[in-house]
């Protein structure tokens, strides 16, 4: 059987060790340098500031849908309702990222939204039944408070959820059946690939469109990301330290390799910040650069509760359709073969041998269970995996992993590693 590749020998936590300090084995997945394997266990700091990390990672990906969906919903004037679907997606994501670590596929995964289902929902609430009232279009119309403008976006809601929730027992067969263990033969890169590429297609508008309330700034964010994971990742930077045997010094630290993506959104907020403390961006609504100011959703932090738990139900009963029913099953196949894609993508990446197919039944069985629990809370999306790590260079078992201990000792054990043969011995050197 395969044997878990082991991370490069450092003294330092936070000293992480370039990309080329290890040589290829033919053993391991990857020839790039891991900070730490995916047994490992980081110091708890460290799993703090890289749990914020994957959390920004999937920041834009989470924010994004229920903005996406906000106009669809008859809701693009009422950032309050807003706010509490984004607060929903992010609390149920993290219930099911604690389950599929736990009782899932067992990797580092962080359970997000999939666009996979968008285009289907984008398509159900296109329907005439479904199109929202002129009168929602007008912000002047609009009384968010009103027993009338709740209802016409809360029936479209429940509706959203009622197809969830029965897509969602679907994908549970499919995974605790066997099914998707069985459906394996015939999935492969040349069929994950195709399907993650035209899942994003339809997206581009949508993308388009939030980058471009400012460009200057959307540019600046992938400037600095790309900068600081690709380019500036081997380069050490020296910041005061404590040790028992050495005292107080300064340890070189390989910050960008570590946090790429929280440096990068840290510096452009703080960018943005200025510019509109010193006015730069325009007051004016109406005005192109609006959209980039740090204090416009002022009021909706202070209108917002500080605590809010989300439960099933919460936006009513909901209700059924078949139209509704198997566009979104359309939306859970399509969700299932990136899946799989990712199960192998997050192992190859954190170090770990290829999923066997029984782990692989099990990921895509909770990822139904999550599906449900999404559609009774309504997080308008279901389930889908992200890799561990914003760049391919650092590979580390943090949080979920890391921190449960017990868990990651047993990870070799919980996989079963298998050897690849055939059609599957394309795949780490395919596609991904």
């Amino acid at each position: 059987p395969a044997q878990l590749p082991h991370a490069c020998d450092h003294k330092d936590p936070l000293q992480a060790l370039p990309s080329h300090c290890c040589s290829s084995s033919p053993q391991s997945p990857s020839s790039h340098c891991e900070m730490y394997s995916v047994t490992d266990i980081p110091p708890w700091y460290l799993c703090i500031m890289l749990g914020i990390q994957h959390y920004l990672t999937a920041l834009g990906g989470l924010v994004a849908i229920p903005l996406i969906l906000s106009k669809e919903l008859c809701l693009q004037h009422d950032p309050l309702t807003q706010g509490h679907l984004i607060s929903t997606i992010f609390f149920v994501s993290g219930i099911c990222t604690l389950l599929q670590v736990l009782f899932g596929v067992r990797l580092p995964i962080l359970q997000g939204g999939t666009f996979a289902f968008l285009t289907p929902t984008l398509a159900m609430l296109s329907l005439p039944n479904w199109r929202c009232p002129a009168w929602t279009q007008n912000a002047s119309q609009v009384n968010a408070t009103s027993p009338e403008f709740i209802e016409v976006w809360q029936s479209r809601m429940r509706e959203l959820q009622g197809a969830i929730m029965v897509a969602s027992c679907f994908q549970i067969f499919v995974g605790f059946s066997g099914l998707i263990g069985f459906l394996m033969r015939f999935i492969g890169p040349l069929t994950i690939a195709p399907t993650i590429t035209l899942v994003a297609l339809p997206l581009f508008n949508s993308a388009g469109d939030e980058a471009g309330s400012h460009w200057g700034i959307s540019a600046m964010t992938i400037f600095f990301i790309v900068l600081f994971s690709q380019y500036l990742k081997n380069v050490p930077v020296p910041l005061p330290s404590y040790q028992g045997s050495r005292k107080c010094h300064f340890s070189k630290v390989y910050l960008f390799q570590i946090f790429p993506v929280l440096l990068g959104l840290a510096i452009t907020w703080l960018i943005c910040f200025a510019l509109t403390v010193s006015n730069a961006f325009p007051s004016d609504s109406a005005v192109y650069g609006y959209l980039a100011r740090t204090d416009i959703k002022g009021d909706v932090l202070s209108e917002a509760p500080w605590f809010r738990f989300p439960y099933p139900g919460q936006w009513g009963v909901p209700t059924i359709s078949l139209a509704g029913i198997f566009g979104i099953i359309a939306g859970v196949i399509s969700s299932m073969v990136e899946s799989v894609g990712d199960y192998y993508a997050c192992a190859r990446l954190s170090g770990a041998p290829p999923p066997p197919k029984h782990a692989i039944n099990r990921g895509i069985g909770v990822e139904g269970i999550g599906c449900l629990l999404a559609g009774a809370e309504l997080s308008p999306r279901q389930r889908a995996q992200k890799k561990p790590s914003p760049h391919q260079d650092l590979k580390v078992s943090c949080p979920p992993i890391g921190p449960l201990g017990q868990m990651s000792a047993r990870l070799p054990e919980l996989l079963n590693p298998l050897q690849v043969k055939g059609f599957w011995s394309l795949w780490p050197g395919g596609i991904l």
